[in-house]
């Protein structure tokens, strides 16, 4: 019986840590993404379109294949193509499965200029990768 009981402790120990884990990932996940977009932002002219329009720029955190949070940026001036948060939501099929992922993306329907955008969103990469390791430490075994 005493085997049993310290097998149910044992079992519910892991499952404490694996939550425990998935809350401190998901919050630095939630953290950097914030992160990407305001610099995404930052990266654009004061009187670019997107500094201005509602989700028109959007970034999610999707574990396992489900949707944690997808946000779209304020920018306080109503637009009737802000999708960014919609179109996000539909590539959530296509990413993996497996595992945690961070995504940002620019709606560019109407007058905007694909080559510029494109040129911001690779700044945002160049940003995200250099600053990933603020947010999140490498495991090493101890």
């Amino acid at each position: 019986m005493a085997r049993n009981n310290n097998d149910a402790v044992i079992d519910k120990s892991i499952q404490k840590f694996i939550e425990r884990r998935d809350k401190i990932v998901e919050k630095g996940f939630m953290a950097f993404m914030q992160s990407a977009m305001d610099y995404l932002v930052s990266v654009h002219n004061a009187s670019d379109h997107h500094v201005n329009e509602d989700s028109t720029l959007a970034c999610g955190v999707v574990h396992d294949g489900q949707v944690v949070k997808i946000w779209g940026h304020d920018g306080t001036e109503q637009v009737r193509w802000k999708k960014a948060t919609w179109r996000l939501q539909n590539i959530v099929p296509e990413l993996p499965q497996k595992g945690w992922v961070g995504v940002l993306l620019s709606g560019m329907k109407g007058w905007y200029a694909v080559e510029k955008e494109m040129g911001h969103l690779h700044d945002t990469i160049s940003w995200s990768k250099g600053n990933f390791a603020k947010y999140f430490k490498p495991y090493t075994v101890r």
